[in-house]
């Protein structure tokens, strides 16, 4: 009762339940932090980012001893994220929990703009707070924040660009200050990937939305007179963003045309070549670009009630295309799906590359909701979508519940969850289940503190080996002969099971295999 009444006197433009959404949200990452895995890609990241603190030190590089920056020409993300998560763990060593800790608080900015954004837009804090409540219910984004160094970290800084945009004006009210902290936030987003290049192009197009429908300044005639003032603060954004990602991205630093260029070249080309399991197929999309694979993924692991609504929102460009907030998201959504379609990048893993899209639809669906219900008459159909939402919420709750702390392998109803993805799509495509296999072999098997103990591993070595005990061994290219037990990943579809083996304990969730320990009969 007495938290009720602190909502009841609390004003409407109040910031008071953000900051108890926090103290929530850090008790959480406190609680649960130690229990995530460690992803097949987190090593080389964090590794990475040391090599970036050594570089800029001017300290002996291992990895790039000829060439200290070539390996910032094949990757275009995350160097300086990962050095920064490297510098608030405080530890010369990668330490994966620690580090899972500061992914965690690191995504706090989106949390924030989500609830500001719907604040200031309807000017009551319970909209704000029910964006909240939608990110969190968004698992292939809330989940993959402990233990994605990678695609969560430019999720945010993407989202906060396109949140400064909006608010820029009652943040700053100095024009060179405005656009200045503008360019220092595209300079961000794009040292962490290049395709937040489009972010000009979508804050051109916005600019002259703003201006000459909203505003009513600018007209054919003027449009002259507006566009050379415009151009020019234009170019102080991108100048000041080209500054940020030299300073950033040292390659491109040493020599910004040709190595921009080359970077540009190779943006669609990952040169991942193993074959993925996408509906049902055993496919591989090294060259081989299928148009339907990031909707195809969208559809089958966004929660229903953010995809009904969050399609609802965009097919009512008619009557809310002059809400700039939503002007401006949907934009973005279809600048990026159709820079997606022109530059038929090669996917891999799901939604990674494009989960900085994830958090735009799940706004979008909070505005559907919002107009909604704030636009329907129907008493009978404002029940039924407030029911159908609050069941379709519980049963993801639900689901979260039991796929914990594998949050990021969600599927939605309309595939049948994780069940119904099974032998359709990847599962546990990084790997954070061995975790808890390795952690099973270690505590049940490993008896004898005289023997090494051999494991074939999969995926990346550090993730299984760092949870070894001394006398265990592990490698990739083991043979059946050489070793004593095999960790093999379900659903990956370069992993097999051994001819000579038997199952000695299954990771699972909701009665679906994650990953197997296998004993090697010699």
């Amino acid at each position: 009762m007495k938290y009720l009444k602190f909502f009841v006197s609390l004003k409407t433009d109040s910031r008071k339940p953000f900051l108890l959404f926090l103290f929530f949200y850090l008790i959480f990452c406190l609680v649960t932090y130690r229990q995530y895995g460690i992803t097949w890609d987190e090593f080389n990241t964090y590794m990475s980012g040391g090599q970036w603190l050594k570089y800029y030190f001017g300290q002996p590089n291992l990895l790039f001893d000829s060439k200290p920056d070539v390996l910032f020409v094949y990757q275009s993300h995350s160097y300086f994220n990962s050095a920064l998560i490297r510098i608030l763990t405080l530890s010369k060593t990668i330490q994966p929990d620690r580090m899972h800790l500061t992914n965690m608080l690191l995504v706090i900015p989106i949390f924030w703009c989500f609830f500001e954004l719907l604040r200031v837009q309807f000017k009551d804090w319970r909209w704000g707070l029910s964006g909240l409540l939608v990110l969190v219910l968004t698992p292939r984004f809330f989940g993959d924040i402990p233990a994605n160094p990678i695609d969560v970290p430019f999720a945010v800084i993407y989202f906060i660009c396109l949140t400064y945009i909006i608010l820029r004006d009652k943040w700053e009210k100095n024009k060179w200050q405005q656009n200045i902290i503008l360019g220092l936030f595209f300079g961000l987003a794009i040292s962490l990937r290049i395709v937040a290049f489009s972010l000009f192009l979508i804050y051109f197009i916005f600019r002259v939305y703003e201006d000459g429908f909203i505003e009513k300044k600018l007209t054919w005639k003027k449009l002259v007179q507006w566009l050379l003032p415009e151009m020019g603060w234009f170019l102080v954004i991108f100048f000041v963003s080209q500054i940020i990602l030299c300073v950033l991205w040292p390659y491109i630093g040493k020599d910004y045309f040709h190595h921009l260029l080359d970077v540009f070249k190779i943006s669609s080309s990952f040169g991942f070549d193993k074959k993925l399991l996408f509906m049902g197929h055993s496919i591989q999309l090294l060259n081989h670009f299928l148009w339907y694979y990031l909707p195809g993924w969208v559809l089958v692991v966004t929660p229903v009630f953010i995809l009904v609504f969050g399609f609802l929102a965009i097919t009512k460009v008619v009557t809310l295309w002059k809400n700039r907030t939503y002007f401006l998201m949907v934009l973005a959504l279809l600048v990026n799906f159709m820079l997606y379609l022109l530059v038929k990048p090669e996917l891999y893993n799901g939604l990674r590359q494009y989960l900085f899209l994830i958090p735009i639809l799940s706004f979008l669906a909070c505005l559907g909701i919002i107009d909604f219900f704030k636009n329907t008459k129907m008493r009978f159909a404002l029940y039924l979508a407030g029911t159908l939402i609050v069941i379709n919420a519980l049963l993801v709750i639900v689901q979260l519940i039991e796929l914990y702390p594998y949050d990021y392998i969600y599927f939605n109803e309309l595939i049948g969850g994780i069940k119904g993805a099974q032998g359709k799509f990847e599962l546990d495509y990084w790997g954070a289940s061995l975790r808890e296999a390795t952690e099973w072999l270690t505590k049940n098997e490993i008896k004898n503190p005289h023997r090494i103990y051999k494991v074939k591993l999969t995926c990346d070595q550090w993730q299984q080996v760092s949870y070894f005990l001394p006398n265990m061994t592990g490698y990739v290219n083991y043979t059946e002969k050489e070793a004593d037990y095999w960790m093999v990943l379900n659903g990956l579809t370069d992993d097999k099971l051994p001819s000579s083996g038997t199952i000695i304990h299954t990771v699972e969730r909701e009665g679906v295999p994650l990953s197997y320990v296998v004993k090697i009969q010699h």
